[in-house]
């Protein structure tokens, strides 16, 4: 099974994690400017890359929706195909978060990526995610070791600044 798996140690408690990968407020130290999230089975999952505001639907996860969660341990949802790519736009994949404390102050964060299917589209998709979990991994420890990502001049990995 073709899978887009990212890891990181973050420097926060397991509480902490959880809480800014589901909800609006933390995804925004980190994930996205905008987002709305229903932390319920079925609930929003959505979040808007647009600096400018959530309504703009430009590189946004609109309709995503929360498959499973298990508090300050896991995190599953729906997510889209970048919108350039029409032809798979509406064919979700899933990913999960898992947690696992390392120390009372200390979190790792495992990423998984799943439901690639065969085709051109789906090869340019997978390889658009890997770049873009390498970038919010990035910013999400950047958000624990140096604070919230500035979305006015966002912060990149060094191996894909100037690229992205």
């Amino acid at each position: 099974m073709k899978k887009i798996e990212k890891n990181i140690i973050v420097n926060a408690p397991i509480q902490q994690v959880f809480e800014d990968v589901s909800t609006s407020t933390g995804t925004k130290k980190f994930f996205a400017p905008h987002s709305k999230i229903a932390l319920t089975i079925n609930g929003k999952f959505e979040l808007s890359f647009d600096i400018q505001s959530f309504e703009s639907r430009f590189k946004s996860s609109s309709g995503m929706k929360i498959l499973s969660f298990v508090p300050n341990k896991m995190l599953s949802f729906e997510w889209k195909n970048p919108k350039d790519l029409k032809s798979i736009l509406e064919e979700k994949t899933w990913v999960t978060i898992f947690l696992d404390e390392v120390t009372n102050m200390q979190t790792k964060i495992k990423l998984i990526h799943i439901g690639w299917k065969e085709g051109n589209d789906w090869d340019e998709a997978f390889n658009y995610f890997v770049r873009f979990w390498d970038i919010v991994v990035f910013r999400f420890k950047y958000c624990y070791d140096k604070g919230p990502v500035d979305w006015n001049n966002p912060v990149y990995p060094p191996h894909l600044a100037g690229i992205v």
